[in-house]
């Protein structure tokens, strides 16, 4: 009966079935399993802008398409660039893409991608970069990305995971840099992370990271950017963060740090910025720290350091920022703390202190914010050179032990806010000679009067 049926099909029929059958295996057999990986992938999101409309079934090679890049190698050209960022896809991590075994930049950011990262992308043994930052990916990283020996960057910030940093990240022996700020990993910070001696740039910021700061942190020996802030981390600075002398930048600010600031901070002789604010930190600024001399911006406000600012500050020429407000400091403003021409920014107030103005500060021509105030500063405040700070944009002066009067616009200078003002004199022509959009006097007879003078 069956060849019957077959004799039966009329000859002119079956050739042309047995030809479309014959086109589609050669057009199989034609795309490259690496393309044929890819329109699988096209097909599992949604991609509303059409940019993966050059991905062609008909082509042989992906290599042509959109977003792919492959190896200069003629004889065997292999998919080694997938850059995918910025297209507003739709749908789930794309397991699809983990069967390309021959990709060494996978590129995935800013995109609207959402699940979690699928276990076989430790099949991607020769990825080198994986970035997929700006998503809505969940869960936690696979323990199998420990099988990417030769990764140098993650990069897998501003998504939605959870639990805790993989300890097995850290045998990724070849990782310099680890990015997975602004998500909610929880848990402390492995201490298996010492392993990472190729690592340059540690950003954990904006998570849920609790627990102590481990003192192995300090064995990363290659660090230059350390981020922890914005976490929940407690006890003590590791003073084994001394040990870091390729280190350039670090951030540790509004966690829950108490007890003091190591003074072996003062042996990071590369150290560019130091940031511990709005946390718990106690005793005294270490003087070490004026002998960073490349340092160009300390935040240490906000917590309960006692005793005098350092009068080893006054070496730091490179320093541009400097803000140690709302502590419990005591003593004088050091005559000539970060004495340079390069300081932009200056705010000690709410810190106790005491003594006169310094008239330094008139060698300020860049500086921006001046913030003195809710100190116990005394004495005239039109000394020390107000009218050639022409950069000011913001300045914070209240004292009620202050005497005298903002100066005369006499140079090309202007003040755009004014807050905390606590002086008992202003000149009639104030409105005509600053560039005012705001104005705060506090604690003075002066308030009253100039708002007769506004209304005059």
């Amino acid at each position: 009966m069956a060849s019957l049926l077959i004799s039966s099909v009329p000859e002119k029929l079956f050739c042309s079935s047995f030809s479309m059958l014959c086109f589609h295996f050669v057009f199989i057999r034609s795309l490259s399993a690496e393309g044929v990986f890819l329109l699988e992938f096209r097909k599992s999101v949604t991609d509303p802008d059409s940019n993966l409309q050059s991905w062609n079934s008909l082509d042989s090679t992906p290599c042509i398409w959109k977003g792919a890049g492959c190896s200069t190698n003629v004889k065997c050209r292999s998919l080694e660039i997938l850059d995918l960022c910025a297209n507003k896809f739709q749908g789930e991590f794309p397991a699809h893409l983990c069967s390309l075994n021959t990709l060494k930049l996978l590129y995935f950011c800013e995109n609207y991608i959402f699940g979690e990262i699928s276990r076989e992308i430790g099949n991607l043994t020769s990825l080198e970069e994986l970035v997929i930052y700006s998503n809505n990916l969940t869960g936690t990283i696979p323990a199998s990305i420990r099988e990417l020996k030769h990764l140098r960057v993650i990069w897998a910030s501003a998504n939605s995971f959870t639990g805790p940093i993989p300890p097995e990240i850290s045998e990724c022996d070849s990782l310099e840099i680890l990015r997975l700020a602004q998500n909610s990993f929880q848990g402390s910070l492995p201490k298996e992370l010492q392993k990472l001696q190729n690592l340059t740039n540690l950003i954990l910021e904006e998570n849920i990271l609790s627990g102590e700061i481990p003192p192995e942190i300090g064995n990363i020996s290659n660090q230059e950017v350390l981020a922890l802030h914005e976490n929940f981390f407690r006890g003590f600075l590791p003073k084994e963060l001394g040990k870091l002398s390729q280190l350039k930048e670090v951030y540790i600010s509004r966690n829950m740090l108490n007890g003091t600031i190591p003074r072996e901070l003062g042996n990071i002789s590369n150290l560019h910025l130091l940031h511990l604010f709005e946390n718990k930190l106690q005793g005294s600024i270490p003087r070490e720290l004026g002998e960073l001399k490349q340092l160009q911006n300390i935040d240490l406000s906000i917590n309960y350091l006692k005793g005098i600012i350092p009068l080893e500050f006054q070496n730091l020429t490179c320093l541009e920022e400097l803000l140690l407000f709302s502590n419990y400091l005591e003593g004088h403003i050091p005559y000539l703390i970060g004495y340079n021409s390069n300081l932009s920014v200056l705010d000690i107030a709410d810190s106790n202190l005491v003594g006169n103005i310094p008239p330094y500060l008139s060698k300020y021509e860049k500086l921006m914010l001046l913030g003195l105030g809710s100190n116990w500063l005394f004495g005239n405040t039109h000394p020390f050179g107000l009218k050639t700070c022409k950069s000011l944009e913001l300045l914070m002066l209240g004292g009620k032990l202050l005497t005298g009067s903002l100066p005369k616009r006499d140079t090309a200078y202007c003040i755009q806010h004014f807050f905390q003002l606590g002086l008992r004199s202003i000149p009639r022509d104030v409105g005509n000679s600053w560039d005012f959009r705001g104005l705060i006097l506090v604690g003075t007879s002066s308030e009253v009067l100039f708002q007769k003078k506004l209304a005059s």
